[in-house]
This record gives C-alpha cells, structure tokens and sequence, in this order.
C-alpha cells in the first residue's frame, strides 16, 4: 500500500492541476458545474468530455478520504451498477480521482421523508454491505467503550455530571460485546448522500469515510436526524434491508450515537451558538442514552 496513505496536506492542489491531469487522462473536457459543498474540504466538478460523456472529477484535502474513495469504488461499490459512480481514473500525488457522473439531485425535504425512497435505499445499502465477506471482530466493543470513555472525560463539564455517569455506564455495557461482523460501509448515510433522478431511481454517492465497520453504523445519522420523528421510514428501510438489528447492533449503534454526540458538543461549545442549537446536542446526547433506539 502505498506510504500516501498515511500523509496529510494542508490545502488542496489547485484546479489547474487537477484539471490539467483530467485532461491528460480523457481529452478535452468543459467543467459545466462546481458541485462542491461548502462545508467539505473537497472539491467536486461536474465536467464533459469532448464526446459528450458527463463524468466527475474530485479531489481531496487528505489521503485518508482519497484511498477511502478509491477503495470502495474499485472494490465495493461496484455492486450497486448504476446506483453509484464508478472510477475511471484515479491519480495518488493529486489524491484526485475521475469517475462517471450518476444523474439526479440531493434528495430534497419531502424526498427525504418518503418511505419509499428509504425502502430503496435499504435494498442498496444491503447490496453494498454484501459486496464482500464480512470480517469477524472481537475487540469492536472494547474500541468503541475506549473512545466514548475518552469523549465522555472531554465533555463532561459542558454535559454535567449525570449525564456523564450514565454515558460510562454505558461505556461499560460495550464490554460485554461479542464478536461482530464488519463489512464494507458507507460511513453514514445522509439525505446528502442520495442523488434522486425521475427516470432512474435512486444514487448513492460520497464514499470518503466508507470502512468495514459494523453495518448499523450506516443508519446512525438516519435515525438520529429522521427515523426518530418518523418511525414509517424506519421500517420501509429495513423491509427494504430485508434484515432487522439484533441487540449488539443496537448497542453499537447507541455508542455510535453517543460518540457523534460529544464530537459535537465539543464543537458547538467550542464557538458561539444559540441556546436551540445547545438544546439540540444535549437531546441527541440524552436520546441515545435513553435507549430509544428503534
């Protein structure tokens, strides 16, 4: 494997760079649209080769999310067929990698609470979850009750001591977790991630964080974020997955819960927010340790 792997650099090399090898590689090539998100520290462009072909080219701040990327669309992705880009080119010094261009648009609000589209994307996430074997691993319960332990002394003062003391109760709960599968991961599913086109259904996009990880971890921010007011596309998921979480999937996924919670206490505390925005974090910080799970 490449030592790239393990390198990080400050800024992104330039559009120029990267276009310049996109050139090299397909030909003359339009950029039709900037598709990046504000918030990412990636750029993504939307661009046309001379033969009318749309593909997109993406680059990375860090090579984590890079070699993530590549991994999953030459290994795992490929299941999906269509449902997913699929790489054309990739270049490791640039952490840059061209690859086809699914239509449709990030699912809108109303998409978003439509069952049926959560039934669709329980079938893919299955699909993808089954790309490979999955790995058996016996430590995943003592990782995740390491890393919460480690949260929990960091946001403690900001959370308050009750909260605290049942958080590493729960921590201890993770112990007793026997070995648990792990298969190729989306890394957490958003509405951000799912392109809707009219004509032909259902994309998944934005690999960068894709691991093998324990599959509940795919539902984590759909839960929290959706599930939680609107237990119908809960269960169209899952019908859709044709699989139900057992209780260690569900243990895992509090602690999953749990640890995005402090992260982003951590965060919010760390600069000058509203009270709404404080609340917030303190109910999904609440809700995961009420095991309201499902």
């Amino acid at each position: 494997m490449s030592p790239l792997i393990h390198s990080r650099r400050p800024e992104l090399h330039s559009e120029a760079e990267v276009l310049d090898w996109a050139h090299r590689s397909l030909g003359p090539l339009e950029v039709i649209e900037d598709v990046s998100s504000l918030r990412s520290t990636q750029r993504v462009l939307h661009c046309e080769t001379r033969s009318n072909d749309s593909v997109i080219v993406k680059w990375f701040v860090d090579s984590p999310c890079f070699f993530n990327t590549l991994d999953t669309l030459s290994n795992y992705s490929v299941a999906l067929g269509g449902s997913a880009p699929k790489l054309i080119d990739q270049n490791e010094t640039l952490r840059a990698l061209v690859m086809t261009h699914v239509p449709g648009t990030t699912a809108s609000q109303a998409q978003a609470l439509d069952p049926t589209i959560h039934f669709t994307l329980g079938t893919l996430l299955r699909q993808f979850h089954d790309s490979a074997p999955a790995n058996k691993s016996a430590d995943i319960g003592s990782q995740l009750a390491s890393t919460l332990s480690t949260h929990i002394d960091s946001v403690e003062d900001l959370i308050g001591e009750t909260l605290a003391r049942e958080a590493r109760h729960f921590a201890m709960q993770l112990l007793d977790v026997e070995s648990i599968l792990l298969a190729p991961t989306h890394g957490g599913v958003t509405p951000e991630h799912v392109l809707i086109d009219p004509d032909r259904g259902v994309h998944l996009i934005g690999f960068s964080r894709s691991e093998y990880n324990p599959w509940i971890i795919d539902t984590a921010k759909l839960e929290r974020d959706l599930w939680t007011y609107s237990p119908e596309l809960r269960k169209a998921f899952f019908t859709g997955y044709d699989k139900e979480p057992d209780e260690s999937d569900l243990l895992i996924l509090r602690a999953i819960q749990l640890i995005s919670s402090c992260e982003d206490w951590l965060e919010v505390s760390a600069r000058r927010v509203s009270k709404a925005e404080l609340a917030r974090s303190t109910q999904h910080i609440e809700s995961a340790l009420g095991g309201t799970l499902f």
